[in-house]
């Protein structure tokens, strides 16, 4: 019977040996053990099933559930069905070209980009570095679902924005050591522009890491595909 789902501000990544549960409350990711978790289907709505029929055998139901309620003691599940939701898998087109590594030559930076450009730092600044994660990815649904459906922005309108991103960002800060806040920053000036794009968060392991980029349907804007390709993604808004 179907316990326990996750709270809102809780994500679930799946790896090859481990599961990984962003709490964008805390700004905080835990690792818990691939084969710990691979029964849970029966207690949370949504969690994938394994077809490793031994491994549900090998733990009884009470087992299961202490599992699950160490989860939640930690926040990572609840048991309000209200006020929660269900575990989905992200669905993310799958990268094939990086538009950060083309050029379209020079190009002219106009005072309203410069306005959005602040604007667009403020708003990370401000929900993000002052706020928590939490509160940034909220922003980035709400803007969003207030833009509704726009028709997808030619290549050549994102390429020239993205050309004028990438010189007030040299101005401002550097990118280095800094993809989460990077993205957030340049999704929120696309968005400023009418362009409503796809901000991620991806996790590898072996050793773990996490990274962050922003995506216009198979293209990723802000960094090398190459790179990215490594990383499953987690969050995807």
């Amino acid at each position: 019977m179907l316990q326990y789902r996750l709270p809102p501000y809780v994500f679930v990544g799946f790896l090859q040996d481990n599961c990984i549960w962003l709490d964008t409350r805390k700004d905080r990711f835990r690792g818990t053990n691939r084969s710990e978790c691979q029964c849970l289907s029966t207690l949370i709505d949504g969690w994938p099933l394994d077809g490793n029929n031994d491994a549900l055998g090998e733990r009884s139901p009470e087992k299961l559930r202490e599992v699950a309620e160490s989860l939640a003691r930690q926040g990572l599940l609840t048991k309000d069905f209200k006020r929660s939701k269900a575990v989905v898998k992200p669905c993310l087109q799958l990268p094939a070209r990086s538009l950060s590594r083309e050029s379209t030559g020079p190009t002219s930076v106009s005072r309203l980009h410069s306005l959005r450009f602040g604007f667009a730092l403020l708003l990370t600044f401000g929900t993000f570095k002052l706020g928590s994660l939490r509160f940034a990815l909220a922003t980035l649904e709400r803007r969003k679902a207030a833009h509704g459906r726009r028709l997808a922005a030619s290549a050549s309108d994102t390429n020239s924005l993205i050309e004028v991103f990438m010189r007030l960002r040299t101005a401002s800060y550097t990118a280095k050591g800094k993809c989460l806040f990077d993205s957030l920053t340049l999704w929120h000036f696309l968005a400023a522009s009418g362009i409503v794009v796809t901000f991620v968060i991806g996790i590898s392991e072996a050793p773990f890491s996490a990274h962050s980029w922003v995506q216009q349907g198979n293209t990723v804007l802000n960094d090398d595909i190459e790179h990215v390709k490594g990383f499953e993604p987690v969050v995807v808004i």
